[in-house]
């Protein structure tokens, strides 16, 4: 089974965008972007920018995160 982390790679490299691509573009260290896409941290902005880079919502890529009626938790 593959984990959310590395689903969420492998449509980021579809996309071809790289987390590194991400960092930079929001101006965080790669190290940042990472740590909230596998979900040890949580940055509004960071979520957001990874989204948009896929096309959707961040409440539609981690939604134990922003429980099921997709509101911030």
């Amino acid at each position: 089974m593959v984990n959310a982390y590395s689903k969420l790679k492998a449509d980021l490299k579809s996309a071809g965008v790289t987390l590194r691509s991400i960092a930079r573009d929001v101006g965080v260290s790669h190290t940042a972007v990472t740590d909230v896409a596998r979900g040890a941290r949580r940055s509004r902005r960071i979520e957001q920018a990874i989204a948009d880079r896929l096309n959707t919502t961040p409440e539609l890529l981690w939604p134990d995160r922003y429980g099921q009626e997709g509101g911030a938790t």
